[in-house]
């Protein structure tokens, strides 16, 4: 019994590294970076100025908060246009307003002109606008 349930952690951790998951749960890894999230936050209301708007009612951090090597994971991208994958010969693209999809998808939003509007919301984009993510 107690060889079994180290070769199934063991087997678990390596399906996870595989896959580009974390180890852990993801309830712990959502707790582990708020813990790191808190020092430049409290660092940072306690230099803020203007009392009138609170921290926590900000739809983004308003720092960056580096959490290290440890919360980086390997990414995957469903373009939600094409629902295919992204690859690195099919790279997400950032538009301006912030939205993704695949570049297969811009060059068809693209393919007579260099201004397309986004798929998901009303704003106007530029070709030269748009930003090839790394996956």
């Amino acid at each position: 019994q107690g060889n079994q349930g180290a070769t199934e952690a063991q087997f678990s951790q390596l399906a996870c590294m595989k896959l580009g998951l974390p180890p852990e749960s993801l309830l712990q890894l959502c707790v582990s970076a708020g813990c790191k999230a808190i020092p430049p936050l409290l660092k940072y209301i306690s230099i803020r100025t203007d009392a009138d708007n609170n921290v926590l009612e900000e739809e983004q951090l308003p720092v960056e908060v580096p959490l290290g090597k440890d919360f980086v994971f390997q990414s995957v991208f469903v373009c939600p246009i094409t629902r295919e994958q992204c690859t690195v010969e099919n790279p997400p693209t950032m538009l301006p307003c912030g939205h993704a999809i695949s570049h297969a998808a811009v060059a068809s939003l693209t393919s007579s002109r260099d201004r397309f509007k986004c798929p998901y919301c009303p704003s106007e984009c530029h070709l030269r606008d748009c930003v090839t993510l790394k996956l």
